[in-house]
């Protein structure tokens, strides 16, 4: 029997170093994932629990104090724009669409887009008219709600992913220690005629045609704005194949 014994034991003293290692390294790991944001690193890139982002914004963000209705109900509470002041409303609004209009000033999105991405109005919003990427009704096509670019979709997923960690220091912006580095440069706003990009000098055809094939999706988005700053009628690819 201790001839039996002997080498079990021995092979299971054997096996503890490797044991303990691989028990380590899953608990550092489970550990470094649950403090970015755990399965909600998966969540957000496919925009399931964005709903979540409105109130976090709002707590971890602007840390506004919550107000809970007095009227909430069970059924009320699972859509989030029900359990939030009209102060915390509009400071969220406020966030959420300048992010979406600095995307459309970059050129990210579309004027579609950015209609289908924005809120219009507080009291739009209590009738529950908000964007489909932020409804909970809508959790299994939150992914195809996403802007199309593959920027502005980084964007809106860490924005989501940021929220959810750790929050900010409480306190009030004077009492925070800041660092102010003032980079002097010059702003001006260079507007070249179409012959002049397009049929101009060699080197800035060539750089115009680069920019054109390898950011398509912005400059059809940037001559979009144009088209409507201008008030000329945007032509899309569907728009020229139908003619």
């Amino acid at each position: 029997i201790i001839l039996l014994v002997i080498p079990m034991k021995l092979c299971f003293f054997s096996t503890l170093p490797l044991l303990s290692t691989v028990c380590v390294a899953l608990v550092g790991a489970v550990r470094g994932i649950k403090h970015l944001g755990g399965l909600r690193l998966i969540w957000y890139r496919r925009g399931i629990g964005m709903s979540r982002v409105p109130g976090k914004v709002c707590k971890n963000i602007l840390q506004l104090p919550h107000e809970r209705p007095a009227d909430l109900t069970m059924l009320k509470a699972f859509k989030w724009w029900n359990h939030m002041s009209d102060r915390e409303l509009n400071g969220f609004i406020t966030v959420w669409n300048k992010t979406i209009a600095e995307l459309r000033q970059s050129d990210l999105i579309s004027c579609s887009e950015e209609e289908r991405l924005s809120f219009h109005s507080l009291e739009s919003v209590r009738g529950g008219k908000v964007p489909k990427l932020l409804d909970p009704l809508g959790v299994f096509s939150l992914g195809s709600m996403l802007p199309e670019n593959r920027e502005a979709r980084r964007r809106v997923v860490t924005l989501a992913r940021s929220v959810q960690m750790q929050p900010l220091p409480q306190g009030t912006v004077q009492q925070m220690p800041s660092l102010s580095v003032l980079v002097p440069h010059y702003c001006e706003t260079i507007l070249f005629k179409t012959d002049d990009l397009f049929t101009g000098s060699k080197g800035t055809t060539e750089m115009m045609h680069f920019l054109v094939k390898y950011y398509r999706q912005e400059f059809v988005n940037f001559a979009e704005r144009m088209c409507v700053s201008t008030g000329v009628r945007f032509h899309t690819e569907d728009d020229n194949a139908a003619e």
